[in-house]
């Protein structure tokens, strides 16, 4: 794997290999990029997403399916297009995903 390396006197981004001396410069000043592609379909979310310590949970919202007060929620893409956002909860205890 080879990871980022600045070099501050020619001002550019080079790879290099922590196990040997292999290193390259960049083709881009690009470090990470995380694309993330799909849909969150009803009733589904992302892996582990009620055993993420950082999401919120509530009590307020109760589950349409096991009547459980406590879920936790994020913001996803909604079903009505790309740029519109909504909030999704999941339930604690039956893992199913409403809005």
């Amino acid at each position: 794997m080879l990871y980022p390396y600045e070099n501050r006197q020619q001002k550019k981004l080079w790879l290099c290999c922590r196990n040997c001396e292999f290193s390259k410069q960049s083709q881009t000043s690009r470090v990470y990029f995380n694309l993330i592609t799909g849909s969150l379909e009803e009733n589904k979310a992302p892996h582990n997403v009620t055993t993420d310590p950082t999401l919120p949970r509530t009590k307020d919202m109760e589950c349409p399916q096991c009547h459980s007060k406590v879920s936790v929620f994020f913001q996803a893409p909604s079903n009505k297009g790309k740029e519109t956002m909504g909030l999704h909860f999941q339930c604690i205890k039956c893992h199913m995903t409403f809005f």
